[in-house]
């Protein structure tokens, strides 16, 4: 018996590269953990830049550093992690992602200058801002997560 002819309207559309399947929770945590990774890069770059170069105290470099990677990691997460998920707007995605960041950026800035103030130290400044957001991570990603599950059942 010959193999049934495959109807392409029968089969699954291929995801496309602008709306990337979100897979299960563990999938979005992988992503998110990846897009941390690059923000977090980007501030420690922005970070050591500044301090180190321009020669800022380590708040104000870490405030710069924040100030870049924030807009980038929400886009990146909007666009790979929950991709499909919607809050029902783009307000509705930036309110949450602005105050989990609100509250990292104030952290980070305080453990930050103190670190600066006590160690005057690049290297003290960096692991301060590193720990301060780290200690969020966790919260953040299940917070959001929720967030647009949520929304997305609307």
């Amino acid at each position: 018996m010959p193999a049934p002819a495959l109807d392409p309207a029968a089969e699954p559309a291929e995801p496309s590269p602008s709306r990337p399947p979100t897979g299960g929770r563990l999938a979005r945590l992988s992503r998110f953990a990846a897009v941390s990774a690059v923000a977090a890069a980007l501030s420690q770059a922005v970070l050591v830049g500044a301090q180190g170069w321009f020669g800022w105290p380590g708040a104000t470099a870490n405030l710069a550093g924040v100030a870049v990677s924030v807009p980038t990691a929400f886009g990146l997460n909007r666009r790979l992690v929950w991709a499909g998920h919607h809050l029902g707007g783009w307000w509705r995605q930036a309110g949450p992602f602005a105050l989990t960041s609100l509250v990292g950026a104030l952290l980070s800035t305080v453990a930050v200058g103190v670190a600066d103030a006590r160690w005057h130290n690049g290297a003290a400044v960096s692991a301060a801002n590193l720990a301060a957001f780290g200690s969020l991570w966790g919260l953040r990603f299940a917070m959001l997560d929720r967030m647009a599950l949520a929304g997305a059942s609307r």
